[in-house]
C-alpha cells in the first residue's frame, strides 16, 4: 500500500483500539490536538505524526514498506516472487513447484522474526501450508499469531467488520478456508464478508484497494458457489469481476467468469452457463492457461452437457512464462528516501538538473537528497522516481495529508474514467482538480493539460490546435522536447501518455512513418530506464498495441508480430487480460494479411470474446467490427 489518508487512518485505528480522543503532549511538550488532526484540518508533522502512531502501537516506518526498511532490495524481490507463487497457488488450488524453496530462502532472511516483517512471514507461511494440505490444527495458531501482532485482543467470533491493515485480510482470508475445509462454509463466508468490510474501511485509495480484495472476493464467490448461494454468488462474480477489470487488468476475470457459470447453471439458466464458460475458455486461453482451459471444456461437457466451439484454440502451443518476481534495479537498504534518490543519481551517472528538470528546482532536489526536507511532496518524488525507471510503491513510506490523499484518488479516477471512455465524468473530476492549487504548476500542471487534451482536444475538430495543446504540455517537464530524442529522455508517466497521443495524432493525419519512429524510439527509452517493470505495467502494454497497429497499417506485418509477440511476453508475465485481448485482435489481422487464414482464426475467437468480456468498458463496438470483418473474410460467424 502506497498512499493513506494519514488523518482518517489515525482516526480509525484509534477507534478500533478503543483509545480515547483525548489531546496529548507529546515527548518535546508540544501540545497535539487530535480533534484537528482526524478532521483534516491539521496535518501532524513527522515528528508528531510518530509520536501519535506510537501510542496506539504503530509503528510508523513499518506501515508502507515493511519489507524494506533495513533490507536490501533482494528481500522485497524475494518477496515479489512469493506472492505470485502464492497466488498462483490460491487461483489453481495447488503449490506451485517453486513455493517450498523460495519459502525456505525467507526462513533464512534476517529481519522476519519481529513486528509487522513476523506478520508477513507467518501470513506466506499460513497459505503454504495451506497449499500443501497440512492439519489446520497445525495452521491456526499461526493464523491467530499474526492477526494478534497488530490487532491485539481479535475475537473471530465477535468480529463484524472492523477496519483490517497489514497482512491481517490474507491472514483472515486463510482463516475463512480453513472453516470451509472443515464444512463450515457459513462461516467462511461471513467471514469474507466482514474481511471485505472491514478492507474497504481502510483508507486507501481504490487503486490499491482494489488489488487487495480481487482475490479475497474470487474466494468468497467460490465458497458462495459451494454452498449453493447461486444467486449470491452471480452477484460477487459481477462484483469481483468489474474490480478485477478495472484494477487488475483482467488478471481474475476468467475465475470468475468460470465460477459464474457454475451458479448460473445452478439457477437452470444453461444459455447464461453457456456464455460464461466460452468467455472463460477464451480468457484463459489468451492468459495462456492450459489447465484452466481444459478444465472448462470437461466441466462443461461432463458436468453441464455443454459443448463449446474452440475455433482451434485448444490446439495451439502455448508459451510457459517462468514464475518470476518482477525485475528490479539494484539498491541496497537506505534509511532515508533522499539517500536512495542520491545513490541512483550515483549509480546511473545523471545530474541533479537533468533530473529534476520541470519537476522541481535544482535546490529542491539537493534538500531532498540531504535529507534537509523532511516531508517531500509526494508529486515531485512520483515524478523524480518514474524519471528513475522505479516504481514508487517499493521504496517510499509516505502518508499523505488528507488533501494530497483526496486529490491522488480524484486524479486516479479520472485516468480511469478516461480508460473507460467516461468522458463526462472524467470532464466533471478533471474540473475539481483543476481548482486545486497544487495542479497549478509543474508535473500537476501538465497532467491537468494532458487529460484536457485528451477529453477536449479532438472534440473541437481543429488538429492544429489539438497538437499545440499536447506540445504545450509535454513542454512543461522537456522544455526543449524534440522527437528525436525520445529515445534518450527519461520519462515520467505524464510524458509517456502525452507522446503516445501525439504519434497516435501523427498517424490520424495521414504521418504513419513519422509515428512509427516516434513508438518505436518511446519503446527504447522505456527498456532501456524503466529498471522496474512492475512501474511500466500500466503503459507498456497499450504502447506496444499502438506501435504494432501502424506496423501493420504500414504493411510492415512481420514487424508487427514482432512487436506483439514483445507485448504478449510481457502482458503474459503480468497477468494482463486488457492488453493481451487487444494485441490478439492486430495479430490475428497480420495473420491474415500475410496468407495465415487458418492460424488468425484461433486469434480473431480470442479477440472477439475478449472484446466481449471487457465491451463496456471500451468506446468502440470492438464486439460487432471483429464479427463483420471475420464474416467477410472468412466467413465465420461468432456469436456472443
Amino acid at each position: 500500500m502506497v498512499t493513506v489518508n494519514i488523518n482518517k487512518f489515525i482516526k480509525i485505528m484509534r477507534q478500533r483500539q478503543n483509545v480515547e480522543k483525548d489531546d496529548f503532549i507529546n515527548e518535546n511538550g508540544c501540545y497535539l490536538s487530535l480533534s484537528q488532526i482526524e478532521s483534516g484540518k491539521q496535518n501532524p508533522k513527522p515528528g508528531t505524526r510518530r509520536d501519535i502512531l506510537e501510542k496506539l502501537e504503530i509503528p510508523e516506518d513499518l506501515f508502507f514498506c515493511p519489507y524494506l526498511r533495513n533490507q536490501p532490495i533482494s528481500a522485497y524481490r524475494l518477496r515479489s516472487s512469493l506472492l505470485r507463487a502464492v497466488d498462483y497457488g490460491n487461483m489453481h488450488n495447488k503449490m506451485h513447484p517453486r513455493l517450498p524453496d523460495l519459502f525456505r530462502q525467507l526462513e533464512s532472511c534476517d529481519g522476519f522474526d519481529t513486528g509487522i516483517h513476523r506478520q508477513f512471514f507467518l501470513s506466506i507461511k499460513v497459505q503454504v501450508l495451506l497449499q500443501q494440505c497440512h492439519p489446520y490444527e497445525e495452521i491456526l495458531p499461526l493464523i491467530y499469531e499474526g492477526i494478534s501482532i497488530s490487532f491485539p485482543g481479535f475475537n473471530v467470533g465477535e468480529y463484524e467488520g472492523t477496519v483490517l491493515a497489514f497482512e491481517e485480510p490474507d491472514l483472515l482470508c486463510s482463516l475463512a478456508k480453513i472453516f470451509a475445509l472443515k464444512g463450515e462454509l457459513p462461516a467462511a463466508i461471513k467471514l469474507l464478508e466482514n474481511v471485505h468490510v472491514g478492507l474497504c474501511k481502510l483508507p486507501i485509495s481504490d487503486r490499491e484497494k482494489g488489488k487487495k480484495l480481487a482475490p479475497i472476493l474470487l474466494t468468497l464467490a467460490r465458497f458462495q458457489m459451494q454452498n449453493k448461494d447461486f444467486s449470491e454468488g452471480v452477484e460477487m462474480c459481477d462484483y469481483g469481476n468489474d474490480i478485477s477489470l478495472f484494477r487488475r487488468h483482467g488478471q481474475y476475470t476468467p475465475d470468475f467468469l468460470f465460477i459464474k457459470a457454475h451458479c448460473l447453471y445452478g439457477l437452470g439458466n444453461i444459455d447464461g452457463c453457456r456464455s460464461m464458460l466460452e468467455q472463460a475458455f477464451f480468457g484463459f486461453a489468451l492468459l495462456h492457461k492450459e489447465e484452466q482451459l481444459q478444465q472448462v471444456l470437461a466441466v462443461g461437457k461432463e458436468q453441464f452437457g455443454i459443448t463449446i466451439e474452440t475455433y482451434g484454440v485448444e490446439n495451439l502451443k502455448f508459451n510457459r512464462i517462468p514464475l518470476i518476481g518482477n525485475r528490479q534495479g539494484e539498491i541496497e537498504s537506505y534509511d532515508r528516501i533522499g539517500e536512495l534518490i542520491g545513490r541512483m543519481l550515483d549509480s546511473m551517472n545523471i545530474s541533479v538538473a537533468k533530473l529534476c528538470d520541470g519537476i522541481c528546482t535544482d535546490d529542491e532536489l539537493r534538500l531532498i537528497v540531504t535529507g534537509k526536507t523532511a516531508s517531500p511532496n509526494p508529486w515531485t518524488l512520483e515524478a523524480i522516481l518514474q524519471r528513475l525507471g522505479r516504481n514508487m510503491g517499493l521504496y517510499i513510506s509516505t502518508f499523505y495529508s488528507a488533501e494530497d490523499f483526496d486529490n491522488k484518488c480524484l486524479r486516479d479516477e479520472i485516468v480511469l474514467s478516461i480508460g473507460t471512455f467516461q468522458k463526462e465524468r472524467a470532464k466533471e473530476l478533471l474540473k475539481k482538480l483543476e481548482s486545486k492549487k497544487s495542479y497549478g504548476e509543474r508535473v500537476n500542471r501538465q497532467f491537468i493539460l494532458y487529460a484536457n487534451a485528451t477529453l477536449f482536444g479532438k472534440d473541437n475538430g481543429n488538429k492544429e490546435e489539438y497538437l499545440s495543446m499536447l506540445y504545450k504540455a509535454i513542454r512543461i517537464t522537456i522544455s526543449h522536447f524534440n522527437e528525436k530524442e525520445i529515445s534518450h529522455y527519461r520519462l515520467t508517466h505524464n510524458e509517456i501518455s502525452i507522446i503516445n497521443l501525439i504519434a497516435n495524432h501523427y498517424a490520424a493525419t495521414g504521418e504513419i512513418e513519422r509515428a512509427i519512429e516516434i513508438f518505436s524510439r518511446l519503446r527504447t527509452s522505456m527498456d532501456k530506464y524503466y529498471v522496474d517493470e512492475a512501474e511500466k505495467v500500466r503503459l507498456y502494454g497499450s504502447i506496444m498495441y499502438n506501435f504494432s497497429i501502424y506496423l501493420g497499417t504500414n504493411g510492415q506485418y512481420d514487424d508487427a508480430l514482432d512487436v506483439i509477440a514483445d507485448g504478449e511476453a510481457f502482458a503474459l508475465r503480468h497477468d494482463s487480460l486488457n492488453i493481451l485481448a487487444i494485441l490478439a485482435i492486430n495479430k490475428a489481422c497480420d495473420l491474415l494479411e500475410i496468407g495465415s487464414h487458418n492460424e488468425s482464426i484461433p486469434f480473431f475467437a480470442m479477440a472477439f470474446f475478449g472484446a466481449v468480456m471487457f465491451g463496456k468498458y471500451r468506446h468502440r463496438n470492438d464486439v460487432s467490427v471483429i464479427r463483420d470483418y471475420v464474416k467477410k473474410n472468412l466467413g465465420l460467424r461468432f456469436t456472443k
